[in-house]
C-alpha cells in the first residue's frame, strides 16, 4: 500500500525545519513552565492545523495562528499568573513549542498508521488526548487505543493497563531521542560508536537529517496484526 495522503509531504516538510535554529532560540528559555489551563492548550490548534486540515505551516507561522486564536484567554491567564508580560510572552513560545514538536511526531505517527490500518480508520484528536488515547485505530469490529511515550526502554508495543475503561485494546509505543551533540558527533576518539547512538538504533523509528525523529511502520503492523488475531477468534 502506497502512503497516505499528505505522509510523503509531512515528512519532506519535518526534514526542511531549521530545528537548529529552535533549539538555539529556544533551549535556555524556561519561563512558562507551569501547568497550562486547557483554554490555552495549544492542542485544538495543532491537531486542527496539521492532521484534520494537513496544513504545513512552519512553527513560526503555527504559533502567530496559535496566539492570536486564544488572545483572550491568554491575556487571562497571563492576568491570573501576575508573571511580568515580556516574560511571559518571551517564555510561552518556547514552551509551545515542545508540545509542537512531540505532537507532530504522534501526528506523523497517525499518518502512517492510515497505511496500514487505512484512511477513516484512525482518530487523533484532543478528546482522545484527554483520555490517553494519542492514536485511535479501528479493524473490523476492533479497536486499539495507543499511547505514544518518549525515551522509554521500550522495544515493542505493549498493552498498557486500561485505567479508564475505554473500550478496545490498548498499546504503548516509544522513540527515543538523541541529542544534538551526539547526533552531530556519533563517535569516540577511537572510532567507536557512543553508546546513546547504539542505544537509539531502533526498527521502530528513524531519525531525520536534522534530527526530527519519526516512527517506521513497524509498530503498527504488530498491532494491526494483533487486532486482526483478536478478531478472528471471536
Amino acid at each position: 500500500m502506497g502512503k497516505s495522503k499528505g505522509l510523503a509531504e509531512l515528512e519532506t516538510f519535518l526534514d526542511n525545519l531549521n530545528l537548529d535554529s529552535y533549539r538555539e532560540k529556544y533551549r535556555e528559555i524556561k519561563i512558562v513552565e507551569m501547568d497550562l489551563p486547557k483554554s490555552i492548550w495549544p492542542l485544538d490548534s495543532i491537531y486542527e492545523v496539521y492532521w484534520f486540515n494537513r496544513d504545513l505551516l512552519s512553527y513560526d507561522e503555527f504559533y502567530v495562528k496559535y496566539k492570536s486564536s486564544l488572545a483572550t484567554e491568554l491575556k487571562l491567564f497571563h492576568k491570573k499568573i501576575q508573571m511580568c508580560k515580556a516574560c511571559f510572552y518571551l517564555g510561552l513560545p518556547a514552551r509551545i513549542y515542545r508540545t509542537w514538536t512531540a505532537l507532530l511526531t504522534q501526528i506523523h505517527g497517525g499518518m502512517v498508521a492510515e497505511q496500514i490500518f487505512g484512511e477513516g480508520h484512525v482518530e487523533m484528536s484532543t478528546h482522545l488526548d484527554q483520555q490517553g488515547i494519542d492514536i485511535k485505530v479501528k479493524l473490523a469490529d476492533q479497536i486499539g487505543s495507543i499511547q505514544v511515550k518518549k525515551d522509554t526502554q521500550r522495544k515493542e508495543a505493549r498493552q498498557s493497563k486500561n485505567k479508564r475503561k475505554i473500550p478496545g485494546k490498548h498499546y504503548e509505543i516509544s522513540y527515543k531521542v538523541m541529542t544534538n551533540s551526539v547526533r552531530l558527533s556519533p563517535k569516540k576518539k577511537n572510532g567507536q560508536f557512543k553508546k546513546e547512538f547504539i542505544n537509539f538504533q531502533s526498527d521502530y523509528y528513524k531519525m531525520l537529517s536534522n534530527g526530527f525523529v519519526l516512527f517506521t511502520d513497524k509498530y503498527f503492523t504488530e498491532i494491526r496484526d494483533d487486532l486482526k488475531q483478536r478478531a478472528a477468534l471471536k
